[in-house]
């Protein structure tokens, strides 16, 4: 394959003492078929560039891949005979906003940030409103928990009156009245413990 001649100089100051250093790079020759061998990466001048300004700003190194990429395909399709592809990357245009579009946007960021902080009070209020209710309840809770208990220590002992009261009537049937009625309250208390 014949030499191709590509000339780019780079100069470039360094802050710390002041040097100037250039870095030229010319006449260079593809030997290799390796995609990242460093002949194959300066054969094209966008290639040189992308190179170069790679290692000038220690950016990434897919500019120069991609150069390097299209550049092989541009000379595998001249090999084969095909036609060299136009290849350009155009970089999206920015609308400018008009005046009124500006102002629209404003009033929607305001409204938006309206409607965030509403948002945030409501979620607050919320949050206030069920810690209220939960210790509302929990003490409601507690309160008839307390009342339960009391409620069984006095059915415990009206049962125990009744109990020692049985043997004292004189009919057989307030007696047997009270033993059902006794039945019936130790059957509803052992179904509702």
């Amino acid at each position: 394959m014949s030499s191709s001649g590509v000339k780019v100089s780079i100069i470039s100051t360094s802050n710390s003492n002041n040097e100037t250093s250039s870095i030229t790079v010319s006449s260079v020759r593809r030997t290799g078929n390796s995609i990242f061998s460093h002949k194959n990466l300066v054969q094209d001048e966008k290639l040189v560039a992308a190179t170069l300004a790679s290692l000038k700003d220690h950016l990434d190194p897919s500019k120069i891949i991609k150069e390097e990429l299209k550049w092989l395909i541009q000379s595998r399709r001249v090999a084969e005979g095909k036609e060299a592809l136009k290849v350009e990357f155009i970089p999206p245009r920015k609308n400018e906003m008009t005046p009124d579009e500006i102002e629209r946007a404003q009033k929607r960021k305001e409204q938006n940030r309206l409607a965030a902080r509403r948002f945030r009070r409501k979620q607050r209020d919320t949050n206030v409103y069920l810690l209220s209710k939960t210790k509302q309840l929990e003490s409601s809770n507690k309160n008839l928990k307390n009342e339960m208990g009391n409620l069984q220590r006095e059915k415990h002992k009206l049962y125990d009156l009744l109990t020692k009261h049985v043997p004292l009537c004189r009919s057989q049937s307030q007696k047997e009245e009270l033993k059902c009625a006794l039945d019936r309250m130790f059957s509803s208390s052992s179904s509702q413990s």
